[in-house]
């Protein structure tokens, strides 16, 4: 975020394959698409790169986000 904020602007984003939510692979439920995958493509785990709702990383996302839209909001 501090490069983000620095006159340069450079920020490299976050970038997760897919959000899993409630979603957990060894349950195994078709979905009501019929699938038992979440974000993942198919020749991937079920799972292997999904964030899921109790994950520190989307505590650490949201926190980003309102860290930088405070900083937007500022220059308005």
């Amino acid at each position: 975020m501090d490069d983000f904020k620095s006159e340069n602007g450079s920020y490299v984003g976050t970038c997760p394959w897919a959000y899993g939510g409630l979603y957990r692979p060894e349950t195994q439920h078709a979905n009501a698409f019929g699938e038992v995958w979440a974000g993942d493509p198919p020749h991937e785990a079920p799972g292997w790169y999904d964030l899921y709702d109790t994950d520190e990383a989307m505590n650490i996302v949201h926190r980003q986000q309102q860290d930088i839209a405070k900083f937007l909001g500022k220059g308005q």
